[in-house]
């Protein structure tokens, strides 16, 4: 792995630091891009203490052009496309910048890649929200998308795409498809870092009450930095391929609630009222899925149970 390089589109995000991370420690150079100037929002990137390891680079993924441009500079043997958009409820508020930066901006990429004359390996960022509603049966690489979300249409479109280029035109191109995954890099938009902070504010008397949308969600949760574990081996595979990765276990928010308040000795439902202008225009109910492929063909899997992950998020505020 000594002589690799990696390009990371995204690498200021929860995957894209802890992907770079993984990395470095496997002797990677590593590049990554921002969409604004090298020198800001690399927080998670200084939190990891490997912000100097990484060569960081300003690029607007709409440019064809500069993305041409920054493949015939650094020369990656890896390219993972981690950017774009990550709120299901705000692609409801702006589907049409969703669909633009997730579709459109994993269009540029592909096609940028395919006029670069390099045998560059390339990983798109897929979601479970494609999958829709899964209830109590696990989706798997065979499992049909019915997307609830302009976000998830997105991802499926990038998913096709990403299938397409392979098949046209010999890229390797992968995708992997990710269910849910947290870890203390995780910004407080997303519900479980809201109840790690709403916790701990509730216990200073910084917060009286946490207000959520709907607590009847199921989710399957796993650890982040397992995640892009799965993302390097995706990539290393001897053949382009898609893998879901996910833990293959559905835990309930109010579980997530009881283990974020247990911690402090309190009882959540005293605590948490649900607010209904948080709840989405349409909601998964409930998302499982299935890693087989994963851990047959690759060696992959999860390795942290929910209340792991729920007291690593907590040990680390």
């Amino acid at each position: 792995m000594a002589n690799k390089t990696a390009l990371i589109f995204g690498v200021s995000g929860q995957d894209g630091s802890y992907l770079a991370r993984l990395l470095i420690q496997k002797g990677y150079r590593v590049c990554g891009t921002t969409r604004n100037s090298p020198n800001s929002n690399l927080e998670n990137l200084s939190k990891l203490q490997i912000h100097q390891d990484v060569e960081i680079r300003t690029l607007n993924l709409n440019n064809q052009t500069n993305i041409q441009s920054i493949l015939n500079t650094v020369q990656p043997d890896e390219v993972y496309n981690l950017t774009g958009p990550s709120s299901v409820a705000a692609s409801f508020k702006h589907p049409e910048h969703t669909y633009q930066t997730i579709f459109g901006n994993s269009l540029n990429c592909l096609d940028a890649i395919k006029n670069v004359n390099r045998p560059i390996r390339y990983y798109n960022a897929c979601s479970s929200e494609c999958f829709g509603n899964t209830g109590s049966v696990a989706a798997n690489e065979m499992s049909l998308f019915q997307p609830l979300s302009p976000y998830a249409s997105a991802k499926a479109a990038a998913y096709w795409l990403t299938q397409e280029y392979r098949s046209a035109y010999g890229l390797f191109a992968s995708s992997g498809i990710l269910f849910n995954h947290e870890s203390p890099l995780r910004n407080s938009a997303f519900v479980t870092q809201k109840i790690i902070q709403g916790a701990k504010d509730i216990v200073t008397q910084k917060l009286d009450y946490l207000t959520l949308g709907n607590l009847d969600v199921r989710r399957d949760w796993g650890w982040a930095p397992d995640y892009v574990k799965g993302m390097h081996k995706i990539l290393n595979h001897d053949r382009a391929d898609d893998f879901v990765l996910a833990t293959g276990t559905s835990n309930s928010l109010t579980q997530f609630l009881e283990l974020a308040f247990q911690y402090h000795g309190l009882d959540w439902r005293e605590y948490v009222n649900e607010g209904h202008h948080y709840i989405r225009e349409s909601d998964v109910a409930s998302s499982l899925g299935d890693p087989s492929k994963a851990k047959s063909i690759l060696g992959w899997s999860s390795t942290s149970s929910l209340s792991d992950i729920v007291k690593r998020m907590i040990d680390a505020t």
